[in-house]
């Protein structure tokens, strides 16, 4: 059984040049693959019936979808497998592709029936380094193959060709069976797993960045205070695939080709979405939708007392426009982040304060954050606060959005 996931790499540069050692191991490796087959075809011939089942790593599959665009507000979508193989030779291999995250908790541990003799005395034959390197072809010796190309030059062909049963539901995970699979070692195969039709819209998202505080940003170097321009300036409407999951299973995480009328519109990153969920598939920016974003200090009192410490309370106000020129109607998601508390949220809007948990969850730390070590008492009398709104703009409607927060400084 195989999950899909991310490709894996060797723990440092040049792991796998030490050819002495890596062979050393796949002639130990080859060993007790022979002396366990010689095992098993004994006790078969005795009329025993018996199995071999153990974990390891070396395959592995790559979902990627195709999203069709349709007239209708429905997509036609389909999911399809790359297996790759760098593990061992299957022939009429019956495979469950899962979509999920199952969990391996001894993944690296050698099971005690293992021959770990033979394991033993090739390490024992290196020095002290040549044994540190050992251990890490050990545990990473399957995984390190998994980036290289075919060296066979192709994907796997069968006579017969793999068949995809229906996906099933088990526990937490979800399952594709693929029976009749025939994969040399080396090789890659593609597999279509799924098709479906699921409802669609099209959905526009305006996330602003959040800004440090002035004071924080006149400590700044020029250097920093260049990157922190880069980071904040003109942020973008998204224009966002919205597909409904009305399938039998779940969406996993993967790479999307979305096409409209036979032409390729963007890929984008699906990612992994509950039966009943919603997806938002992000695919362009909607650059005929301007953004214009503007904060600046209200005012200030220096002398607040908090737990007998002085503070300067700092009142900003921040104004987020969005002007529609596109020929047709957009609705538009904004969320505006600040650092502070949210004193008042106008045309409607929501706001949320944030700890400092809930405020990276699901969005990426701003790359200032860790310039400076920031004290106690922000976290104590500060944190952060959330706002948004959502409006709908007709062709050449322009829309402000206001907010007011604070926060205390000394």
């Amino acid at each position: 059984t195989f999950t899909s996931g991310h490709t894996c790499r060797p723990d440092r540069p040049g792991a796998g040049t030490h050819h002495s050692n890596k062979i050393s191991l796949q002639i130990a490796r080859s060993h007790m693959s022979k002396l366990m087959t010689s095992l098993v075809h004994e006790l078969q011939r005795e009329g025993a019936r018996v199995g071999v089942v153990y974990v390891e790593k070396g395959f592995r599959w790559i979902p990627s979808y195709r999203v069709d665009l349709g007239d209708d507000g429905e997509a036609s979508v389909r999911l399809q497998a790359t297996m790759v193989n760098d593990l061992v030779d299957l022939e009429g291999a019956t495979v469950n592709l899962v979509v999920g995250v199952p969990k391996f908790a001894f993944a690296d541990m050698v099971d005690p029936i293992a021959l770990q003799q033979q394991a033993a005395q090739v390490a024992q034959a290196a020095s002290r380094a040549q044994q540190q390197r050992f251990s890490n072809f050990l545990s990473n010796s399957i995984q390190t193959q998994v980036a290289g190309f075919n060296r066979r030059g192709g994907a796997g062909e069968t006579e017969q060709g793999p068949e995809v049963g229906e996906g099933e539901s088990t526990e937490d995970l979800f399952v594709f069976p693929v029976e009749n699979v025939t994969l040399a070692k080396g090789e890659r195969l593609v597999v279509p797993v799924a098709e479906f039709r699921v409802p669609y819209r099209d959905a526009y998202r305006l996330d602003v960045p959040m800004a440090p505080p002035m004071q924080y940003q006149q400590r700044l170097n020029d250097q920093r205070v260049l990157e922190l321009a880069r980071e904040l300036a003109a942020p973008k409407v998204a224009h966002v695939l919205r597909l409904t999951n009305t399938t039998s299973g779940p969406f996993t995480t993967a790479p999307a080709l979305v096409l409209t009328g036979g032409r390729v519109l963007a890929q984008g990153h699906m990612k992994y979405t509950p039966r009943g969920a919603a997806a938002d598939l992000e695919i362009n920016a909607a650059v005929d939708v301007g953004v214009d974003v503007e904060e600046h200090e209200a005012g200030r009192d220096e002398g607040v007392e908090l737990r007998d410490d002085r503070y300067a309370r700092i009142q900003l106000e921040g104004t987020v426009s969005l002007q529609n020129g596109k020929a047709e109607p957009v609705e538009v998601e904004v969320v505006r982040r600040v650092m502070g508390r949210i004193d008042e949220v106008g045309q409607d809007g929501e706001s949320l304060q944030l700890d400092l948990l809930r405020a990276w969850a699901d969005t990426p730390r701003p790359k200032w954050w860790g310039w400076w070590s920031w004290p106690w008492w922000w976290y104590q009398h500060n944190g952060f606060g959330e706002c948004r709104w959502s409006v709908q703009l007709e062709p050449g409607e322009r829309v402000a959005l206001t907010a007011r927060w604070h926060y205390y400084w000394r």
